[in-house]
């Protein structure tokens, strides 16, 4: 669930502020409001089943990640993305393209031509800042994706996957699987 609020914010700001600054301290104000969306976050566990239950963790979890970023952008006004060098910029870009197109390109070359930089250059950077080629970062966003449909709305997997552009629901499950260890199907009925 993390995962699916994480690619879901668009201001990396907050993801630079909070790579350069790990560990926040609230102030006592703040530190009540974490307390009750901890409480409400419980709540929600305990009292409420199946896939609402997944989609108000999630929403309650995003919000969280919005109401950090408000906070942050009161406290210091300029914050804003800040290149640190030419690879995280490129692959803040890649990220941002990700979000916006994955439903129908997985192709690392349109991502590249997209940045009018070519994908060995891409990978070559992916492969520095993140450790993984830019394939496996295109696999996990489709995998967020897939997630998200399975947990949050009641769309069969053939559904899942012609809304996503697979031309076979079976090249999407084995796709899925192999992210995951689990099938569609079986992610859904676990996350149930």
């Amino acid at each position: 669930m993390l995962d699916s609020a994480y690619y879901k914010i668009p201001n990396f700001g907050l993801w630079e502020f909070l790579h350069r600054t790990p560990i926040l301290r609230p102030t006592k104000p703040q530190q009540a409001l974490i307390t009750q969306w901890t409480d409400q976050n419980e709540w929600i566990m305990n009292n409420v089943s199946g896939a609402l239950r997944a989609q108000l963790v999630n929403n309650n979890t995003y919000n969280l990640f919005i109401a950090i970023d408000t906070c942050l952008s009161k406290f210091y006004p300029n914050l804003k993305y800040i290149e640190k060098n030419r690879a995280w910029a490129i692959t803040s870009r890649f990220m941002l393209l990700l979000s916006i197109h994955v439903h129908s390109k997985r192709d690392v070359k349109f991502y590249a031509d997209k940045m009018n930089i070519t994908t060995g250059y891409l990978y070559k950077v992916c492969r520095h800042i993140y450790g993984v080629s830019p394939k496996s970062m295109i696999n996990e966003q489709l995998t967020v994706e897939i997630k998200t449909y399975l947990t949050d709305t009641d769309m069969s997997v053939k559904d899942i996957a012609n809304k996503l552009g697979f031309e076979d629901p079976s090249y999407m499950c084995r796709m899925f699987r192999r992210e995951t260890g689990l099938s569609p199907i079986q992610f859904r009925n676990k996350s149930t």
